[in-house]
């Protein structure tokens, strides 16, 4: 499989000296590669509160989904009681399904939450693994599977409650 590149997601304009000065002495890269999102450089991304690894093999989360978690967790009716199933399709990082959980986990702390991330990209789930295993180790009532799966392909056939999903273009 070829890996595409989603041109509108590169950065068009040198860092500016603040961002050098931020940035450029812990990474002396961002000189040579002045393209290259600095979240790429550090290896990391805050997204909704929250520390997501990311790599040249996913996508870095933008305002826009972060918008859509919010709004998830702030209008999606439930009942505590009542266990939810959510999966993240093409997750890539996880933030998706990772996010949503988290914060429904804050929100309701009772609630349990099983939660499926899945990609067609080993390496894309290597990195949701990592955020998965870091971000919700301390959320005893989310537990989560990675699935290796095109779309739904190879995911066991189930009730979602929650399907999320942010494939690039």
């Amino acid at each position: 499989m070829t890996k595409q590149t989603n041109t509108s997601l590169i950065r068009k304009t040198p860092y500016d000296q603040t961002q050098i000065a931020r940035y450029g002495v812990a990474y002396p890269e961002l000189l040579n590669n002045p393209e290259t999102p600095v979240e790429y450089i550090t290896g990391v991304c805050e997204a909704s509160s929250l520390l997501f690894k990311v790599n040249q093999n996913v996508l870095i989360p933008r305002l826009e989904t972060e918008e859509l978690v919010t709004k998830i967790v702030d209008t999606y009716p439930l009942s505590p009681d009542t266990p939810i199933r959510i999966a993240d399709i093409g997750t890539g990082s996880g933030f998706l399904g990772i996010a949503v959980s988290w914060h429904l986990a804050q929100k309701f702390p009772q609630l349990a939450i099983e939660l499926t991330l899945a990609d067609i990209s080993k390496a894309a789930l290597n990195v949701a693994r990592e955020n998965a295993d870091t971000i919700l180790k301390k959320k005893s009532q989310i537990n989560y599977t990675l699935v290796e799966s095109n779309l739904f392909q190879d995911i066991p056939v189930q009730k979602f409650d929650i399907i999320l999903s942010n494939l690039p273009y």
